[in-house]
Formats: structure tokens, sequence, C-alpha cells
């Protein structure tokens, strides 16, 4: 069984009241989606805040008086660039999803301390700006990451977040048995390998996640409202790119039905391994997937790559966009380097399964810079396999 990230609970007392039901948002004209970049600007910044709270100790500014005037000055740019974005970290924060336990740390100690008093302050990044009680911004940014490291000790979030990361050897290792089984079973097999992707923006409301944003009252319950972030033009990302939900149910609905319409695709197949991934560069999720198929009965490779590409554009409504791994050039690229993995497997051959195996292997657990995050309940699992005569395993 693979080890999915461990997840902590939030904080007891805080009150998550009158959460929006994007489905009105799509319905209002106004609708505020997330535009194209947003997400992943904002996902890349809290990562790495969250990676220098909990990897070193140092306090993000230097307090100074100037006759018994208190201001600040930076003492690790790495936290301080932050301190701007910290109230906007909170739209990333969608109810009932599960996330990386240093994720969650943020927004459970955001909502149970906010650096700003004030809705209105959280427009104003000033470290110098005095509060009510006569400290400055720098000096809440101070106490509040400190906070989040007291209560990442008592959590024990270094260790959940090392237990998430030895998830991609747990992988590894029901790969590598998914692999010995179903090739004891079927000696002859051929791998077809595609990533599945989505296009960046919509054209339609119905295809974007509306934005939302959190607000607190004086009695410090948080609600959650419709982003009034300016727009920037760059159009509505695509929801699926975005949303590990919609992916991995885009996921589910290629591999069911396969007596239906693109029966063909599944005549011949044997298994398959499928996982959803984040992109590091764009930040869009996506699919790796490998097809494995009888070689010695699956006449056309190419018909089959076209039939998978067809149905993946039609089962996400036109959304979906695949890139061919087989492309004539890339697959020259890859032998000229010596790596290509992909040709038939008949016999049962030793060395050409154990050359496919170690290119699966390194395909599918070779980044954890691409490990998802964010998951839509604590049992998802990013990592699928699977045999067309039996039922799905999850890995």
């Amino acid at each position: 069984m693979v080890r999915e990230f461990g997840m902590i609970e939030g904080i007891s007392g805080l009150l998550l009241e009158e959460q929006v039901d994007a489905s009105s948002l799509e319905r209002e004209s106004n609708m505020r989606g997330w535009e194209l970049g947003e997400y992943q600007e904002l996902y890349n910044g809290l990562v790495e805040f969250m990676g220098s709270v909990l990897s070193t100790d140092h306090v993000p500014y230097e307090i100074r008086y100037d006759r018994a005037v208190k201001y600040a000055v930076t003492s690790r740019p790495t936290l301080t660039r932050h301190l701007s974005q910290c109230h906007a970290f909170m739209d990333l924060f969608w109810p009932g999803c599960r996330y990386s336990a240093d994720l969650q740390l943020f927004f459970d100690c955001y909502r149970a301390a906010p650096i700003w008093e004030s809705k209105a302050d959280a427009l104003f990044f000033d470290p110098r700006m005095c509060g009510l009680d006569g400290s400055i911004l720098a000096e809440r940014f101070n106490a509040f990451v400190a906070y989040m490291r007291e209560q990442a000790r008592e959590r024990r979030v270094r260790k959940k977040i090392s237990d998430w990361k030895r998830g991609l050897e747990d992988q590894e290792e029901s790969i590598g048995e998914y692999l010995d089984a179903l090739v004891a079973d079927h000696p002859d097999i051929v791998g077809q390998r595609a990533d599945l992707g989505f296009v960046k923006t919509v054209a339609v409301e119905s295809d974007a996640l509306p934005r939302m944003s959190w607000q607190v009252d004086g009695s410090g319950h948080w609600s959650q409202v419709p982003s009034k972030e300016r727009s920037c033009g760059a159009g509505w990302e695509t929801r699926a790119r975005i949303d590990p939900a919609v992916t991995m149910r885009f996921r589910e609905l290629f591999f069911e039905n396969r007596r239906g319409a693109d029966r063909e695709l599944f005549e011949h197949m044997v298994g398959y391994i499928a996982k959803v991934e984040q992109g590091e560069k764009h930040g869009a999720y996506h699919i790796h997937v490998i097809f494995l198929f009888n070689a010695k009965r699956v006449k056309r490779l190419e018909r089959m790559r076209l039939l998978a590409q067809e149905r993946w554009k039609r089962v996400t409504n036109g959304l979906g966009i695949v890139f061919d791994c087989h492309d004539p050039d890339y697959a020259a690229q890859l032998r000229r380097k010596g790596l290509w993995s992909l040709d038939p497997i008949l016999d049962g051959n030793i060395e050409q399964f154990e050359k496919l195996k170690a290119y699966m292997l390194w395909y599918f657990t070779k980044d954890a810079g691409q490990v998802v995050r964010v998951k839509p309940t604590a049992r998802s699992r990013t990592l699928t396999m699977g045999q067309t005569s039996t039922r799905d395993s999850l890995g």
C-alpha cells in the first residue's frame, strides 16, 4: 500500500461559514475565475514560504528603534518576500480537500492568528504599519512565523512531510510488484506511453474554477466570499489544470465503460498504470499513462494511440489534449540517448522486461517536485494500476 501524505487536523473552534456554492457563481455574469498562472504563482509562493519556515530558525525581520520609534530591517528575504502574499495564500484553501502537512499548517495557523487586524489592513504590506496594540506589522509577522514553528513541532509536521516524500518509494515497490505479476500472466506485452493534459484556458464559465477568498468578522468567524482580485486579462484557466478532483474524475471516466464505443482500445489491453502529477514549471495537473497491450494480438499500435487521444478528448468534453510520446522525432531523440525502452517484450524476455521495468519505475517515481500536495479526499489516490480483465487495483 502506498503511503499517502500525513494530514493534520484543523484547529478546533474555527468556524468556516457562509461558504458560497461554486455552481451558483457560474450562473453569475460577474463570476471571477482563476486566471492563467495565478494559482501556480500563489501555490509556488506558499510552498517556498513554508519550506523556509520549516527548514530554518531565522527571524524574518530585525526590529530596531530610532528615538523610541520602531522600524524593521529585513533579515531573511526568503521569508519576508512572502508577507504581502499571506492573506492571498488563503485563496488556496478549499474546504473538504486534504493538504500536505505543511500547507495545512499554514491554513490552520493563519486562521488562528491572522497577521492583519482587519480586512482593510490586508491591503497594505508596509512592515512599519502600526497596530492598535502598538506593534508594527513586522513584529506580528515575526510572531506568526514563530507560532507556525511551534505548532509544527507539536504536530510533528517535519516527520509527516518526510513520510509523505517517502511515498515515492512505496509507489516504486507497488509498480514493480504489479509489473512482475502482469508479465507472469502475459509474457507478451508492449507498452504505449501518453501524457494526458488539458487546454490552458476555457471558452465557457462552467469549465473554469471560481476564485474564492476568505474574510473574518469581529468575532473570529471566517467565511468564503467571491474574490475581488483585479483581473490581469490572462483568461480563465481550465479547472482540471488546478483542481485535482476534476483531473482524477476524468481519469476514472477514461477507464470506465470499456465495452462502449471504444471497446477496440481495450480489447487487447492487458493492463495500465496512470498517475496524476503537478507540473513544476506551469503547475498544471496532468496524467502520465502507460497502456500495456498483448504484443502478439494488437495489430496497429498507431490506431490504439489515436483511439486513446479521441477517448480522452471525449471524456473531458473537448478539454483534453495528449502528448504522443511515440512521435517519431521524440522517439528518435530518446533512442539516440539510449533511453528508449518501449519495444515489445516477447515470450517473457527478461532483458527487455527489466529494461521496460526500470524505465517505468523512473517515469512514474522520478520527481518529488511533481508530487500532488492537494487531494480531494484523504482516500484519493494519485497512482492507479489495473488489468482490463480484473478489478482495478490502487497503488
